[in-house]
């Protein structure tokens, strides 16, 4: 499964959909197919480069976290071999701006932005 969005152009730091699409790796002599195209997770609009992911504590799952545009809201996902569901939308901290980065720690116990 690969989790992607839009990627607008340069004068809009932002995104207007979160996807999911399913490559199978059986196909193409094992570079893979595209089977299943921008099935949609996220209809928000959402800065760019502030969409990351974490492993879960059970070492299987992914925990995605993606933050809402000029306010602070924030879409928490879980990926699991069941899917992908939205775990929780929370607004916490603050934001002032649009543009930045977002990661998590190595160890995946804390959690960052950076807004410009």
């Amino acid at each position: 499964m690969l989790i992607h969005d839009t990627g607008n152009d340069i004068d809009y730091p932002y995104t207007s959909y979160l996807y999911w699409s399913l490559i199978d790796m059986s196909f193409n002599n094992g570079n893979g197919e595209v089977v299943l195209k921008n099935q949609i997770i996220i209809n928000d609009t959402l800065p760019l480069g502030q969409i990351v992911a974490c492993k879960h504590a059970n070492g299987r799952d992914w925990w995605i976290v993606a933050q809402e545009i000029n306010i602070n809201g924030y879409y928490v996902m879980l990926l699991s071999p069941a899917g992908i569901i939205l775990n929780s939308h929370q607004y916490i901290g603050t934001r002032d701006f649009s543009s930045g980065q977002a990661a998590f720690s190595p160890d995946g116990s804390t959690y960052a932005s950076y807004d410009t």
